[in-house]
């Protein structure tokens, strides 16, 4: 039982390296910073794409589709939003702001006063919001959220 037991916690370490070593990886690669001044995680979250200028409307399209599922997989509630006489409408408490390399999560509640702040760069850039490929990606970046709060 002795030796069963020091194997385990000889493990332990190995295998708490070999769970983060992507995280490391993605943590290099995109330089993410995270300002949280505290959010309800059991609220709603609504995510708007936030391109703006000359962006293709399908940018916020798939935007949205893939971080609302992202934030889905993460265990966090998603609502969504609609536009009535040029106003947006929240189903929800927090409105995330999806923009090319950062995310702006404002809180509906309290005056739509801004309660988290993300950014990060690297080659990633807009395929970060709208490439299918980059799930790793936003999957680190929600984990890295709800780990900040």
């Amino acid at each position: 039982m002795k030796k069963l037991l020091f194997t385990i916690m000889l493990l332990i370490p190995y295998l708490m390296i070999g769970q983060s070593k992507e995280d490391k990886k993605l943590q290099r690669k995109l330089k993410l910073e995270i300002v949280n001044k505290g959010l309800n995680l059991d609220d709603k979250f609504v995510i708007v794409g936030s391109f703006g200028g000359n962006w293709d409307a399908s940018y916020n399209e798939n935007t949205e589709k893939n971080w609302n599922t992202s934030f889905f997989k993460s265990n966090l509630n998603t609502g969504g939003y609609s536009l009535e006489d040029g106003y947006l409408i929240i189903d929800g408490r927090y409105q995330v702001n999806i923009d090319k390399n950062s995310m702006t999560i404002k809180d509906a509640s309290n005056n739509f006063k801004t309660v988290a702040f993300l950014e990060w760069i690297g080659p990633s850039g807009i395929g970060i919001s709208t490439n299918i490929q980059n799930k790793a990606k936003r999957k680190y970046i929600i984990k890295s959220l709800i780990e900040s709060n």
